[in-house]
């Protein structure tokens, strides 16, 4: 409950409240998957499970981080790693709210581990 009173440079005050309407977003989730085997030189899909809505990812396959925009949920980014890696989601922003969750977080979950065989 919030309690707002308004008072003027006189000191008078009014005996409406005003209406303060309060939005609070939910802080965003998701989950990254595509556990893959493929050959050096080729490429293969991460894919993002989201709510409804916009996302701005930043993921990392434990060197470097990487963005992904835009990111509605099924959204994928193709990956050609050289060694064995395993991709996690480091942050997830609601591109409208701004609304934003970093990892460690019960609501970032899922690992994509990519195994490569040398050509």
């Amino acid at each position: 409950s919030v309690s707002v009173n308004a008072t003027n440079a006189n000191g008078c005050s009014d005996d409406t409240p005003p209406t303060i309407n309060v939005t609070v977003n939910p802080l965003p989730s998701g989950q990254i998957s595509g556990d893959a085997a493929i050959c050096s030189g080729t490429s293969t899909p991460l894919t993002f499970t989201l709510p409804a809505g916009t996302f701005n990812i930043v993921y990392t396959d434990g060197s470097s981080n990487f963005n992904a925009t835009g990111v509605v949920s099924g959204g994928t980014v193709n990956v050609s790693p050289t060694a064995n890696t395993t991709y996690t989601i480091v942050s997830i922003t609601n591109a409208v709210t701004g609304c934003l969750v970093t990892a460690p977080n019960p609501s970032i979950t899922g690992s994509a581990t990519i195994t490569v065989t040398p050509a």
